[in-house]
């Protein structure tokens, strides 16, 4: 069965883990629903449709970046009498290749975009020039424009530094190279925690702009998917035993910090409390990690359409995390005055799923494909 441009979605199921699949198409559907509420929800609704879905969204995909880096970095870390270095290298060229054309071609899109629209080129301005290295969120709050980005930003900063910091770690565990990488992750944990709990009181400071966008502020999220990635190696009886008690722990978890978020006590505005400032990032992390061990076990699903289907999304998650604002700033460009109603979100998630769709097969599988071709096979670390 075919969908959009003869997308033939049996294939895709090939090869591909259906629990982590299913876990990463949750996620950018949340996305989606919550920059796409506006268009058929009241205000208020949509206001708590873009912290909440947006949050559990951008986190869930945090947690799985984390769990399949982490996932590469045990497997160079095991590989025997190769340059550290080297390793090093080559995971940064295969994720910069995953990660950055894709994202210059979006960003350069909605560049051109506005400066179609209204003859102002942004890049002309120095906050939004930081958008080309990742500095926008990185010390002080985004700018608003491309709103999406923050989040990228966080996980490339995160691919940069962690490999540096797990070679650190790497020279108290010389002969055991995997537990570097537990102990890295450890450590970015705790000191992010630390860092929120320091920056509680800070003037000007509140939840939604500094505490969940800033960079040395959030990072735990991901090195929480990389710490379950090598608790999958150290322990797999653990892991496979004991998925689960662990699913179960993850849900009533995640059940019961919805419940936190909906109450207004726990947030007082924007501002937030010192329980959603600190620790709330983490527990809600773990509360995702919680369910990989069974999600990750969970191979295929009958039929297979429904597992190709899934698969397909996921596939195109990034393309439609990117592109999906393009699309919506386009659309409400157009037709301002009436961009309000089902008919209209059912063409905005249309058009996103289109351009998704033909960008990834246009552009990201090619590359995809180029830097698989890159060096030796001892390199080409997949999951």
């Amino acid at each position: 069965m075919r969908l959009f441009f003869g997308v033939n979605f049996t294939p895709m199921a090939q090869q591909r883990i259906f629990g982590l699949d299913l876990l990463r198409a949750l996620a950018i559907l949340c996305v989606l629903h919550a920059h796409t509420a506006r268009i058929v929800f009241s205000q208020v609704q949509t206001d708590w449709a873009l912290n909440y879905f947006g949050y559990i969204g951008v986190e869930i995909f945090f947690v799985l970046s984390g769990f399949l880096i982490g996932t590469i970095l045990l497997k160079l870390a095991q590989a025997d009498g190769q340059n550290r270095l080297r390793q090093v290298g080559m995971f940064w060229v295969r994720r910069w290749l995953r990660t950055l054309p894709n994202y210059y071609l979006a960003f350069l899109t909605y560049v051109w975009w506005i400066w179609r629209t209204t003859k102002l080129n942004i890049l002309r301005f120095p906050d939004y020039q930081r958008f080309l290295w990742f500095g926008e969120n990185l010390f002080k709050k985004p700018p608003p424009l491309y709103t999406i980005a923050w989040s990228l930003a966080i996980e490339e900063w995160f691919y940069l530094v962690f490999p540096l910091l797990a070679l650190a770690a790497g020279l108290i565990f010389k002969r055991q190279r995997i537990h570097a990488i537990g102990l890295a992750a450890c450590f970015v944990i705790v000191g992010c925690l630390l860092a929120r709990m320091g920056m509680v009181d800070a003037p000007g400071y509140n939840w939604p702009e500094q505490f969940r966008k800033l960079v040395p502020l959030h990072l735990d999220g991901i090195a929480i998917g990389v710490l379950f990635a090598y608790l999958k190696l150290a322990l797999p009886r653990v892991w496979k035993q004991g998925k689960w008690p662990a699913l179960a722990l993850g849900l009533i978890s995640l059940v019961l910090l919805t419940w936190l978020f909906a109450g207004s006590n726990f947030f007082r505005g924007a501002a937030g409390t010192w329980l959603a400032k600190t620790f709330f990032f983490s527990c809600w992390s773990l509360g995702v990690a919680f369910l990989l061990p069974a999600m990750s076990s969970w191979q295929t699903i009958r039929p297979r359409f429904l597992h190709g289907f899934t698969s397909y999304i996921a596939n195109i998650s990034y393309s439609l995390y990117l592109y999906h604002m393009i699309v919506l700033m386009i659309l409400n460009q157009w037709y301002a005055n009436f961009f309000y109603g089902w008919v209209p979100w059912c063409l905005a998630i249309g058009c996103s799923f289109a351009v998704a769709t033909v960008v990834y097969y246009a552009v990201e599988r090619p590359i995809l494909k180029l830097r698989d071709r890159l060096g030796r096979n001892a390199d080409r670390v997949t999951v």
